[in-house]
């Protein structure tokens, strides 16, 4: 049976889901915990301080993204591949490339990057919402005519990269798209939530696919708990969304109860309270009370609002509070978290900062991209200097920065001038070579020779008329092998841990798994399409720009710095 646990943000609906899951884990009933994947950790950790530690033998913490692995493990099927976003946008561009010429409005952007990522981002929406090819073609023929001729042509090429999409998957390749998809409609047969409670939290709104699959949980298990951040009576149109949601899985679940929650219980004073109720309701009044719990603070500069900020959270901390109850959020998550996280190591507070660095970013993707770059721009002098700044090309600081200046100095370019000694002065037009200058020469000219040896073999194999994906890969991992990439990658991860860097070792330690995953995304994807040097560049670099790393935070007691782009927690914090 359904049971809505209706109520706005901090009418208690988590908590009122702990006491349900203590009498239920009290009672001996299995029971499941469904919360959105960002709130896994936390929940866990949350129903261990509240039920004790042997909590998990009887609840289980899942979220939609891990419910499909989760139930395979235990039925079957574990061994079916999904791609993920770097293998959708690497298909899409191969996608794109075949149907540019029949597509009438988009033909033209095929090989845009920006392009090839919102036509992920519509096909991946189509799929939530469940919309299918032949659903878009129905769709244009309703709008075609004079006043929606464009309208229709577009529905007709969105049909059909979406279908020549879906068509292009390897076999045994699944789109990641499409797990709950798989996952509800195999439901009926592997009763894994038969004879269980079932509790859904944390989740402002459901996708169509995640509502399929809660109708099949609502079917085979005993009950299903799911709170909604709701409101039926305000209509503001905050939570029309929300609203809608709630109704429509009750529609198609009945009998099903209703649990409301109209209080605020998570506002420190009325100030909060009012403010939660009526932040949107542009005709609301001021409020009459005390508003001490909200405070307004003007600073001249990001530096002085960080300092501010680092000042507050000493004050919450000198007055009893857990750094881990503090939270510092901003609109987006760009460089103003670093300024605080800056200050608050000055003073001495241990942050989290809750984003992801992207990949591209790192020193050793630079290093592979700078290297596919030299392949393709015959020696670029931007190109080289890249591939030496990396630190991943085998030459020393002193030796990089010799031979750095010296490119600049003679703006060397082309594959054939490395083959060549050079014998120019290191300094530009000066007569004759003192004693220094031919040691800087010797240096350079050494410096140069490895330069060439390590990238020659890369390049002949990239300039190969009959290049593949499959060839081109085995190219590339053959010149970061030479190169030593990995141990360097360990080597750097060391150093940053015996300096005190524990977070950026973690992060360093990634890096060569995500290079391993890239290189089996696009050879699982398409290793026999053939390619020009530059193709290949372009699909590894859009392959590369979806991967991030981070790290889990060291310390179990540290602030919060992130986006204000993300669902609410599970515990109280002070923001």
């Amino acid at each position: 049976m359904l049971h809505r646990i209706i109520g706005r943000a901090g009418s208690g609906k988590s908590e009122y889901i702990l006491s349900l899951l203590r009498e239920a884990v009290g009672s001996g009933k299995d029971c499941v915990l469904l919360v959105p994947e960002q709130q896994s950790l936390e929940a866990e950790r949350l129903l261990c301080t509240a039920l004790g530690d042997t909590a998990n033998m009887r609840c289980e913490v899942l979220n939609f993204e891990r419910l499909p692995e989760r139930i395979a493990r235990e039925y079957g099927s574990l061994a079916r591949t999904y791609i993920d976003d770097s293998g959708r946008d690497l298909l899409m561009s191969v996608v794109l490339g075949r149907l540019s010429g029949n597509l009438s409005e988009y033909g033209r952007v095929c090989g845009d990057v920006d392009f090839i990522r919102r036509m992920i981002a519509a096909v991946g929406s189509f799929k939530s919402a469940g919309i299918t090819p032949d659903g878009l073609r129905e769709a244009a023929e309703r709008v075609s005519g004079e006043s929606g001729g464009r309208l229709s042509a577009k529905l007709s090429d969105l049909a059909a990269v979406y279908e020549e999409y879906d068509r292009s998957f390897p076999e045994g390749i699944y789109d990641s798209c499409d797990s709950l998809s798989i996952l509800a409609d195999g439901l009926p047969s592997t009763p894994f939530f038969a004879g269980k409670t079932v509790f859904a939290d944390g989740f402002y709104n459901f996708t169509f696919q995640e509502k399929k699959l809660l109708d099949r949980i609502i079917a085979q298990s005993d009950d299903v708990y799911i709170s909604f951040t709701a409101d039926f009576d305000d209509d503001s149109g905050i939570f029309d969304s929300n609203n809608s949601c709630a109704r429509s899985l009750a529609l198609k679940n009945s009998p099903y109860e209703d649990i409301s929650l109209p209080s605020n219980l998570r506002a420190a004073d009325g100030a909060l309270g009012y403010l939660e109720k009526n932040m949107w309701n542009d005709l609301a009044g001021p409020y009459g009370g005390d508003s001490g719990s909200i405070r307004v603070v003007e600073c001249e500069s990001v530096f002085d609002q960080a300092e501010a900020v680092c000042s507050e959270i000493m004050a919450f901390v000198r007055a009893g509070c857990r750094f881990r109850e503090i939270a510092v959020s901003m609109r987006t998550a760009d460089s103003q978290c670093d300024i605080i996280a800056a200050m608050a190591q000055k003073h001495g507070i241990p942050v989290v900062v809750s984003s992801k660095t992207p990949v591209v970013t790192q020193p050793f993707f630079a290093f592979v991209l700078a290297s596919l770059e030299c392949a393709c721009t015959d020696f670029l002098p931007s190109s080289v200097k890249k591939y030496v700044k990396s630190g991943f090309c085998g030459l020393g600081v002193r030796e990089s920065d010799l031979v750095l200046k010296y490119i600049d100095v003679w703006n060397i370019r082309g594959r054939k001038s490395y083959e060549e000694e050079w014998t120019m002065h290191p300094e530009g037009y000066r007569d004759g070579l003192d004693g220094r200058s031919a040691a800087v020469l010797r240096s350079v000219n050494a410096a140069r020779s490895r330069i060439s040896a390590s990238l020659s073999a890369l390049c002949e194999d990239m300039a190969s008329p009959s290049l593949t994906v499959g060839t081109a890969l085995r190219a590339l991992w053959r010149h970061v092998t030479v190169c030593g990439c990995a141990a360097g990658l360990r080597a750097s991860a060391d150093t940053l841990r015996k300096g005190g860097d524990e977070d950026g070792a973690l992060r360093v330690s990634q890096l060569w798994k995500i290079f391993v995953g890239l290189c089996d995304q696009l050879y699982a994807v398409c290793p026999d399409e053939k390619v020009t040097a530059e193709r290949f560049a372009q699909l590894f670099r859009i392959a590369a720009e979806e991967k991030s790393v981070g790290a889990i935070p060291a310390s179990a007691d540290a602030v919060t710095v992130g986006s204000a782009v993300t669902p609410s927690g599970l515990v109280m914090l002070k923001v």
